[in-house]
């Protein structure tokens, strides 16, 4: 799964319904590119979070890849890398 654009409060429906369909549909770890994530706010934050909390009790897990160097920086200030699995840059 990928996403794309701006992660903020008007495409908190977005992520959502990119991530659907990856959690409902397949096992094991749902990869989610974000090479073309432009900005990253918080609500864009919850919405991962949200997916990632979808996960455990399946027994999945949630890994970001390819973040820009903002939104990785956003994510670290949170303290989310690890909770994300955000990749290495």
């Amino acid at each position: 799964m990928s996403l794309t654009g701006e992660l903020d409060y008007a495409a908190e429906h977005y992520i959502r319904s990119q991530y659907a369909p990856a959690i409902e549909g397949d096992t094991g770890t749902v990869v989610v590119g974000c090479a073309a994530v432009t900005f990253l706010d918080s609500a864009g934050i919850r919405g991962l979070v949200s997916a990632r909390q979808a996960l455990p009790s399946q027994g999945r897990d949630l890994r970001l890849e390819n973040l820009g160097r903002a939104s990785r920086r956003a994510l670290e200030i949170c303290g989310l890398l690890d909770i994300l699995n955000v990749g290495e840059p």
